[in-house]
């Protein structure tokens, strides 16, 4: 059996100006420092067999911690980044929809072949995320009763993840809430994955039963 916990990496700054930050390595807030104390004090008291994580700073940061925490090094995994928005980088919807208003609504089709101004395609990020995170699942690392593979990333990263292990179809990717921070869990059984747990934030009101 594998059991893996995606992580989605807590807040951003700014976070509440909602602006699309993908390949641009922004850091995480005031809020989002403490939720990443938060979250690997839970962890430390799981057992974490290994740390899979992106390399932008929101992640690695949070996954630097969880890895000290237990003992281990982090393993920083480039596919693992959020997708490149292009010039929309750093911009609000409303921005983007402004400038761009033909491309945002070709955008909100989901298509695979969309491709982002400057930035990358839908399928291509497709492509190096779901060929990396089945290289890791492909691993002998293998989990006994309790223990954790983590793995931190990003809230487009994981939606990919678990769309595709639920095959929902691309124009639905966006419906799969993922919230600062939050925790899922895969488990693996042979080639059947069950999905175990969905954006839960539950560490931090200290009512986590997992």
């Amino acid at each position: 059996m594998k059991r893996l916990m995606l992580i989605r990496h807590p807040e951003i700054a700014d976070a509440e100006q909602l602006k699309y930050f993908g390949a641009t390595d922004v850091r995480l807030s005031q809020h989002g420092y403490k939720q990443a104390e938060r979250l690997a004090d839970f962890l430390s008291k799981r057992q974490v067999k290994a740390v899979y994580c992106s390399p932008l700073q929101r992640a690695k940061y949070t996954a630097q911690l969880i890895a000290d925490k237990s003992g281990l090094t982090i393993n920083i995994i480039p596919e693992l980044k959020e997708i490149n928005f292009g010039r929309w980088e750093g911009n609000s919807y409303q921005e983007i929809l402004s400038v761009d208003e033909q491309l945002c609504r070709e955008w909100l089709e989901m298509k695979p072949e969309f491709r982002f101004p400057a930035g990358e395609s839908l399928a291509e990020f497709y492509q190096r995320v779901i060929q990396e995170y089945n290289r890791i699942l492909s691993t002998d690392l293998e989990t006994q009763a309790g223990e954790l593979i983590v793995v931190v990333a990003h809230g487009g990263v994981i939606r990919l993840i678990l769309a595709d292990l639920l095959d929902i179809n691309w124009g639905r990717v966006n419906c799969i809430k993922q919230d600062f921070g939050a925790l899922n869990i895969i488990e693996y059984h042979d080639d059947c994955g069950l999905l175990r747990l969905l954006n839960d934030t539950c560490y931090l009101d200290g009512k986590c039963r997992i």
